[in-house]
């Protein structure tokens, strides 16, 4: 993780642990240093953003990151985000 990465992690955190877990899963994404700033413009940290994403995706993270990467890209309906279940289920 880079410097900038680790940054706008903690700025997404706002002095808030329990969104330690929403920010690093979407480290996982191409876009998630345009997600992030866009998070931070809108005001959309800490206790906000843990509002936001439980109330409004239910959390659901694909749902989260597909709405804000419609926003970064100034588009007008969300896209469909293709993801693989890396975790094994018994």
């Amino acid at each position: 993780m880079d410097q900038e990465t680790r940054d706008l992690c903690l700025q997404l955190m706002d002095g808030d642990l329990r969104v330690m877990p929403i920010a690093h899963g979407l480290t996982e994404f191409i876009y998630f240093k345009r997600m992030a700033k866009w998070l931070v413009k809108n005001k959309l940290t800490g206790k906000e953003l843990l509002d936001w994403y439980s109330f409004r995706f239910k959390n659901r993270r694909l749902q989260m990151a597909s709405y804000i990467i419609m926003k970064v890209n100034k588009e007008y309906e969300q896209r469909k985000i293709y993801a693989k279940d890396l975790v094994s289920r018994a």
